[in-house]
């Protein structure tokens, strides 16, 4: 599965540049990020909380291929995570969090849908990418004591059990407001990760980031 997503992000790279004139699309967003993952059949309390707050800023490149449609990349940064240990289990009065720094690089498309003519377009785009884990820690709260979360690093490389790469799909949509070759963008995505986090229980990444940001049209 690597293998095919690095030949197939390769081949994107190789291409936009092959375009010569073609028209390209250069954005920069970020925003909110919730986060939290699937761990299948396990139960937990009804008023359990998994999801975290984190945040996430993402490049984009698009290609433009017409009018309503492109394809691209979308570089960028992650905080991806749960509140709740995977396989959880009852052994302590506490909380356990996670949070993982993902670089992530999805390979994309676009279709572009005007509402109001030349002011204001819906996108709707959908894909697939990798994420690499650049850095992970763990924060643990005792509620039998006042003493602060301890934060604890963990290991990303040979760790025994936290997983380097994840990849999964991705979707969304966006609302467009073009001034010229500068657009406003305001939009929400879905990722949706195919990888257990832990190598030992059901872990896999979910996440929704809400997004505000700039585009930029070369042409």
């Amino acid at each position: 599965m690597m293998n095919k997503l690095t030949n197939l992000l390769l081949l994107l790279l190789i291409a936009i540049p092959m375009a010569g004139m073609a028209q390209l699309k250069l954005g920069i967003q970020g925003g909110y990020t919730q986060a939290w993952e699937y761990y299948g059949d396990v139960d937990l309390p009804d008023d359990a909380v998994i999801h975290i707050n984190r945040y996430h800023v993402t490049g984009t490149v698009y290609w433009q291929i017409s009018d309503r449609f492109s394809v691209g990349i979308e570089p960028g940064y992650v905080q991806r995570g749960a509140a709740c240990v995977p396989g959880w289990m009852p052994i302590f009065d506490g909380d356990t969090k996670f949070f993982f720094h993902f670089a992530s690089a999805p390979v994309m498309t676009n279709f572009t849908f005007p509402i109001f003519k030349d002011r204001l377009n819906l996108n709707l785009k959908a894909g697939y990418g990798a994420s690499f884990l650049v850095g992970a820690y763990r924060e643990v709260i005792d509620f039998n004591s006042d003493e602060p979360p301890v934060r604890t690093t963990m290991p990303v490389q040979n760790s025994g059990f936290l997983r380097a790469w994840d990849h999964g799909a991705y979707g969304g949509a966006s609302l467009e407001i073009p001034m010229g070759r500068v657009s406003l963008v305001s939009g929400v995505d879905y990722y949706h990760g195919m990888v257990d986090t832990d190598r030992f229980n059901t872990s896999k990444n979910r996440n929704v980031n809400i997004y505000g940001g700039l585009t930029f049209t070369t042409r």
